[in-house]
Formats: C-alpha cells, sequence, structure tokens
C-alpha cells in the first residue's frame, strides 16, 4: 500500500508515510481513511521520504476540494508534511496554500522539522498526561 499510518494515542499523533509511487487516489483514499474517527482530530506527520508520484496541479486541486468538504463536516487538524524531494515539495506547498484556511499545514523538507512544528503549535495535545 504506498501510503500507510499508525496512530500514536500517547501523543495523539498519526504518523503517516508514503512509499513507492503515490498516486491522486492513494492520496485521496488516506484522506478518508480517518474520517469519522476520533483519531481524525488528531495533528498528522505525512512523510514522503523516498516516495514517488504521478500527481499533478489537477489533483491537487481536487484533493483540495475533496479536503474542503470533508472540513464541513469535521474539523480538521493539522498535518505537517515531510517532503524532500522538489517535486513533492513544490505539489504540497500548492496543497498548503490552496487549504492555509481550512487547516494548518506545514510543509518541511526533514521530519525533525515537522515534528517540532507540530510540537509546538498551540492547543495541540501533545502527550496523554
Amino acid at each position: 500500500m504506498p501510503v500507510s499510518y499508525f496512530v500514536n494515542h500517547e501523543k495523539k499523533r498519526i504518523y503517516s508515510r508514503a512509499t513507492g509511487t503515490v498516486t491522486y487516489i492513494d492520496l485521496r483514499e488516506h484522506m478518508l481513511s480517518e474520517f469519522g474517527k476520533p483519531t481524525a482530530g488528531y495533528a498528522e506527520l505525512f512523510d514522503t521520504t523516498g516516495a514517488e508520484s504521478d500527481i499533478n496541479a489537477d489533483d491537487i486541486k481536487a484533493l483540495v476540494k475533496e479536503r474542503s468538504q470533508i472540513a464541513r463536516v469535521q474539523e480538521a487538524a493539522p498535518v505537517a508534511i515531510v517532503a524532500p524531494s522538489d517535486s513533492f515539495y513544490d505539489l504540497f506547498g500548492m496543497f498548503n496554500d490552496l487549504t492555509s484556511e481550512i487547516r494548518p499545514i506545514g510543509v518541511f523538507r526533514a521530519s525533525a522539522d515537522a515534528e517540532r512544528w507540530l510540537d509546538g503549535l498551540p492547543g495541540i495535545a501533545n502527550s496523554a498526561g
């Protein structure tokens, strides 16, 4: 599966990883996979390190439309995207620009930077304690 994830309930965070070649359908299915679940309110770190994509600007616009529809019925949690490759960095930068009013999104080259950004967001529960 090109996009997999695990939930860290202690940190209240979803850790997702893209592998292989990721398509529009893969990203759409991932976006919908948490819909309606209690964990949908958890912040997410989405790592594309080592993945490739055939996604284009039209696909990103379609994903923005999907994300907007989801946001009408479910509050959107922040997501930090790790995108070391220029192609993913540019595509998710566009996604960020087009969804900035829906949810906090950060696009980073390194996981440590993404994790720090999520940890520093106000109102984000980072531990169960």
